[in-house]
């Protein structure tokens, strides 16, 4: 019997559920990436699956799992704190749950919650314009232009598709790391959820029990002689040590906590932990050379995220590269060279609840029957199992541009089991190379002055 489409998929995420666990902490395998069917962000599975089939990826996107939505606005309620009722409101003095008398009224207790709410972004790009009379001109097969899977794209409204896709990748990527609500039709990236001072967005009453743990490293380096805070290796232990005493009595898998951050940080971070990664009492013993090298060597790849990975407390917990994150240079009264960045320690899930995941709008059950029935499924088309709207936009009477639009979000309803260490600084051979447009180390921006004007392209 033939296996059928059900069979493999079937297989596949039976691969995918044995490959992508880390190992022991002498050696973590090395994790498969989950595509949309494992709830990653871009899949090119299926037959449907247009924009995925041209996006690479982009690293924090296809780290979290994401979920169809049909509303703007997401709420998460935290049960912020239970305890005892005061003798007097607000005097701060508990009452007792021991009775003075048999036949005395038992004292009552109080509650606290904090509701946090998130909203959508909405992100579109469109490809240059087209003729129709260069619709289904090839390009040259000497320099052909491939999808995700490796077959060649073979048309100009194609290509502008890929273009366009690519570049929402992009945006998608920015949104969730530096989205901000305050500006029209952004999401809130990490960079605002990942913070202190919560309150309750109903009543505004502080909430202290849902803030992040955020760290202002004051761009000193990795040992932290400067600016008080000590070594990294301790910082990282201790943010997850917080970490599963705030998930009690939920448990914490580290296969659903990263350590995200740039490339050269994550070069650094790993030559200086294999050199004091080993803990005594009081502190950290610096290793022999050849012992150093064997770490390096190690932590360097692997992981659940193919990203490399470093021991805490017996327990692997991978690396997660991203070059999108914020990069700067390190000239301060801490930090006389090097470049800066931040580090954040995410947390995708307690016990089998979801804390940290993306949501994007279902056009395929919002918007897209309405499109189809008004202006045909050749114009407007849902894909990607209602996760893009892909549309031709009229220029002229022959010409128009293709174009990719999305509504995604970032939902967070454990914000307490995230961190943020900022500013922090490390030297680097070369300069770093960055993937936000935004970013001075964005190649394009460094190697946008043309040598000539006169270079032709064929000899």
């Amino acid at each position: 019997m033939s296996a059928t489409l059900v069979d493999l998929q079937d297989l596949a995420e039976a691969i995918k559920s044995v490959s992508g666990i880390p190992g022991r902490v002498n050696g973590p395998r090395v994790g498969v990436k989950q595509d949309f069917y494992g709830h990653g962000m871009w899949g090119h599975c299926g037959p449907d699956d247009i924009i995925s089939a041209y996006v690479d990826g982009a690293p924090f996107a296809d780290w979290l799992n994401w979920k169809p939505e049909l509303w703007e606005r997401d709420f998460a309620k935290i049960l912020a704190n239970v305890g005892p009722d005061e003798d007097v409101p607000g005097s701060g003095v508990h009452t007792s749950g021991v009775l003075a008398d048999e036949c005395d009224t038992c004292e009552s207790v109080k509650w606290g919650k904090c509701e946090i709410d998130t909203v959508k972004a909405l992100i579109c790009r469109c490809g240059e314009e087209i003729s129709t009379y260069n619709l289904n001109y090839g390009y040259c097969e000497q320099q052909p232009i491939f999808r995700v899977d490796g077959t060649p794209i073979g048309n100009n409204a194609e290509w502008q598709a890929a273009l366009a896709a690519q570049v929402l990748g992009m945006d998608l990527e920015e949104q969730l790391i530096y989205g901000n609500r305050v500006n029209v039709n952004e999401l809130d990236g990490v960079q605002r959820l990942v913070r202190t001072g919560y309150s309750d967005c109903r009543s505004g009453l502080a909430c202290a029990q849902a803030d992040s743990l955020v760290v202002d490293w004051q761009f000193d380096g990795l040992a932290g002689t400067c600016n008080g805070h000590g070594d990294i290796i301790h910082k990282i232990t201790d943010i997850l040590r917080r970490f599963k005493l705030r998930a009690k009595p939920r448990n914490i898998n580290t296969a659903d906590v990263v350590i995200m951050l740039p490339s050269f940080m994550r070069d650094f971070l790993v030559d200086y932990w294999a050199a004091f990664g080993t803990f005594l009492v009081v502190g950290a013993i610096q290793v022999d050379a050849t012992e150093v090298f064997r770490r390096r060597e190690r932590f360097i790849s692997g992981g659940a995220n193919g990203d490399g990975w470093i021991p805490v407390d017996g327990q692997a917990i991978s690396f997660l590269v991203n070059d999108y994150l914020p990069m700067g240079q390190c000239i301060t009264e801490c930090a006389s060279g090097g470049f800066s960045t931040d580090i954040y320690v995410l947390t995708r899930r307690l016990g089998n609840m979801e804390v940290l995941y993306g949501t994007y709008q279902n056009f395929a059950a919002t918007i897209g029957p309405a499109l189809a029935s008004r202006f045909g499924g050749d114009q407007f088309r849902v894909s990607d199992a209602g996760k893009f709207l892909r549309y031709q936009m009229l220029r002229h009477e022959i010409c128009f541009n293709t174009c990719v639009s999305m509504r995604p979000g970032l939902h967070i309803s454990a914000p307490f089991v995230q961190a943020r260490i900022h500013d922090i600084c490390a030297s680097a051979q070369f300069l770093p190379i960055s993937k936000s447009p935004d970013n001075y180390y964005w190649p394009a921006q460094i190697h946008s002055v043309p040598v000539t004007t006169d270079l032709p392209c064929y000899s």
